[in-house]
């Protein structure tokens, strides 16, 4: 069981920032103004705005797993 506690105390950790982080660039990518952004940065504004929804499932899913293994533990 202590292992189990070791792993899943920072998978939650991780999962939770993560999430929270995705949620907030979520929401920031919906009242992006795309005429301001550099050309430079247009390739990892159109990654991200692709990917967002993804990396947020994962980061929620990692939550989830990490809270459930605290709560085994």
């Amino acid at each position: 069981m202590t292992t189990l506690h070791s792993i899943a105390g920072p998978l939650a950790a991780v999962g939770v920032l993560g999430t929270v982080h995705m949620a907030l660039y979520k929401a920031a990518l919906r009242r992006l103004d795309r005429d301001l952004i550099p050309a430079s940065a247009m390739p990892r504004v159109r990654w991200w705005s692709a990917h967002v929804s993804g990396a947020l499932t994962v980061t929620t899913a990692l939550a989830v797993v990490g809270l459930l293994g605290l709560l085994a533990t």
